[in-house]
């Protein structure tokens, strides 16, 4: 657990609790990888995508043919969007669903979340001119939907897009399981958070061998590089990375979310099945004062006004030295004439 302590002074002291990125850094197997393959630079990745798909099938325990390498959720969410002509988001929920949606002129139709944050559009609205976008967990909120509503989705004639991105974090079974009896089930599979390879946006698309090659024949020359496609069979490899990074996650939660809830400009936490936290502030105007005054002190959380949770923080879990950071920023401006009145944002530089 000590290198979890030495990676701030990486960037200059600043905390990035804004983006889920992994505390640990990268696992050590990808950049084992990664030197052992800077001298093939020169090259096209010529065989290693494939196997890299094989290593990738292997460790979800599906056919190769199931398998599409993609460059991150956007590729994958755009090769989706081709075959359908109308997209259904979850809202609140990841932005970039929809952003890609209404860039290439899909129709984008919300399903709302209640109180409890699950979806309050029946599975039987979803039609097979419908591509149905849901994270499980979801983000921001990062509490799974029911099984229930999951079950009637995935039976919908819907193409259903099941973002598993934070699966990893939680003790919930994955739907892989589902792929051979669901001929319209896409599973997405990302290598940025629990496998701590964000810097270099690859992901795999998991679906019928029919469904995969129609999407294969829509990507790009060698969209997903050699450089990823190396790191990623050293982050496969590291099984040891992958267990301590769920385990500590799993556990600093509560931590974070502890030391938010001591917080003057905090209302109300929640806990997550993701690799973040949640804080209410009192309003808007609060959330945007902690989120400026915390980057002032080098801290950078996310405000969720723009994924649909105004007045909310997503904190994403760091190091421990994150965490004291994080307490003590807090308390610097909890009490003080810094704070603004209800309704009022304090301009940050």
């Amino acid at each position: 657990m000590s290198r979890i302590h030495d990676l701030g002074g990486q960037f200059g002291g600043k905390a990035f609790l804004d983006s889920n990125e992994s505390p640990f850094g990268p696992p050590a197997g990808a950049i084992r990888r990664l030197l052992t393959h800077l001298d093939r630079l020169h090259r096209y990745p010529r065989g290693l995508r494939e196997e890299v798909t094989r290593a990738v099938a292997d460790h979800y325990q599906v056919d190769p043919a199931s398998v599409l390498l993609t460059c991150g959720v956007d590729e994958a969410t755009d090769l989706a969007l081709s075959t359908r002509p109308r997209a259904w988001c979850v809202m609140p929920g990841f932005d970039g669903y929809a952003d890609r949606a209404r860039f290439i002129g899909r129709p984008v139709q919300t399903i709302a979340l209640d109180g409890e944050w699950q979806p309050t559009i029946a599975p039987d609205r979803f039609g097979v001119n419908d591509v149905v976008f849901v994270a499980q967990p979801n983000n921001p909120t990062g509490n799974m939907f029911h099984r229930r509503w999951v079950d009637a989705l995935v039976r919908s004639p819907a193409l259903t897009f099941m973002d598993e991105t934070y699966l990893e974090f939680t003790d919930e079974p994955s739907n892989v399981s589902r792929l051979d009896v669901r001929p319209d089930l896409v599973v997405f599979k990302s290598f940025s958070k629990m496998f701590g390879l964000a810097g270099l946006r690859v992901g795999a698309m998991l679906g019928h061998p029919d469904l995969i090659a129609r999407f294969a024949g829509g990507q790009s020359f060698y969209s997903t590089d050699s450089v990823a496609l190396s790191a990623i069979l050293g982050a496969l490899e590291d099984t040891d990375f992958q267990d301590r990074h769920v385990r500590y996650i799993r556990e600093a939660r509560n931590r974070y979310v502890n030391v938010l809830a001591r917080s003057a400009h905090v209302e109300e936490t929640r806990n997550t099945q993701a690799n973040f936290v949640l804080a209410r502030c009192r309003n808007e105007a609060a959330a945007e004062f902690v989120v400026g005054a915390l980057a002032d002190r080098r801290i950078h959380v996310r405000d969720c006004v723009s994924v649909g949770l105004p007045g909310w923080l997503r904190v994403s879990v760091g190091t421990p030295d994150d965490l004291v950071a994080l307490a003590t920023a807090l308390s610097e401006f909890d009490f003080t004439a810094a704070s603004p009145p209800v309704g009022e944002v304090a301009v940050h530089a």
